[in-house]
C-alpha cells in the first residue's frame, strides 16, 4: 500500500470538521453535516439537506440536495448505514421511545451490527457548558427493526439474524444519530 496525495481541481469540497462520513456500496463516501472553516471568514453549520459526495473511483467531488423532514443542521453526530433505499436521498424520523433511551450525545460514535445500532462514548449535550464535562464510557444498543432501546435485562435475549452481505440483494439506508449537538 502506498500513500499518495490526490490532486483535486474542480467542485472541491470545502474544508470541514465534526461532520459524518459513510462509505456507500457505490464507493462514494457521503459527508452529512458538520462545521465548515474557511480562511478569514467565522465558522458555518453545514446546511444538513446538502450533502456533500466523494467519488473514491473518479475522485470527484459533487452535492446532493435531499428532501422530507425538517432536519436541524448540526455538527458532532454519527451516522451509519443500514440494509433499505438510499436512492431517495430523502430524509425521515423515526419514532423512537425515550424509554431507557441514552441523554442527547455529541461527538459519539456509532456503528451497526446485525440489528443492532450501538452507540458509544462522546459528551452529554446538558453538560457541555458546564467547565469539564467528562466524557462517557458508556455504550448504548438500538434494535433497528423496531426502535427501541436495549437494556441490561434483555441484552442476554439478542436474536442473531445474519445481514445480507450481497449488496444486489438489498439496498442501503443512511441512519443519523440524532442525539448531538448543533453548535
Amino acid at each position: 500500500m502506498k500513500w499518495s496525495t490526490l490532486y483535486i481541481s474542480q467542485n472541491v469540497l470545502l474544508p470541514c470538521f465534526a461532520y459524518a462520513a459513510v462509505l456507500l456500496p457505490t464507493a462514494k463516501i457521503i459527508y452529512i453535516g458538520g462545521i465548515e472553516k474557511q480562511l478569514l471568514i467565522p465558522p458555518r453549520l453545514v446546511d444538513i439537506k446538502m450533502v456533500r459526495l466523494f467519488d473514491t473511483k473518479s475522485f470527484t467531488c459533487s452535492t446532493k440536495q435531499t428532501t422530507g423532514a425538517n432536519i436541524v443542521s448540526r455538527a458532532g453526530h454519527a451516522a451509519i448505514l443500514t440494509q433499505n433505499d438510499i436512492n431517495t436521498w430523502e430524509w425521515s424520523i423515526p419514532k423512537i421511545p425515550q424509554k431507557d433511551a441514552p441523554p442527547s450525545l455529541t461527538l459519539h460514535s456509532a456503528t451497526i451490527f446485525e440489528n443492532y445500532m450501538i452507540i458509544s462514548f462522546g459528551l452529554i449535550v446538558s453538560q457541555l457548558s458546564q467547565q469539564g464535562a467528562a466524557a462517557l464510557d458508556n455504550i448504548y444498543i438500538l434494535d433497528i427493526r423496531n426502535y427501541t432501546w436495549i437494556t441490561v435485562a434483555t441484552i442476554n435475549n439478542l436474536e442473531s439474524i445474519p445481514v445480507p452481505i450481497n449488496p444486489s440483494l438489498s439496498t442501503p439506508t443512511l441512519i443519523i444519530v440524532v442525539t448531538s449537538v448543533a453548535a
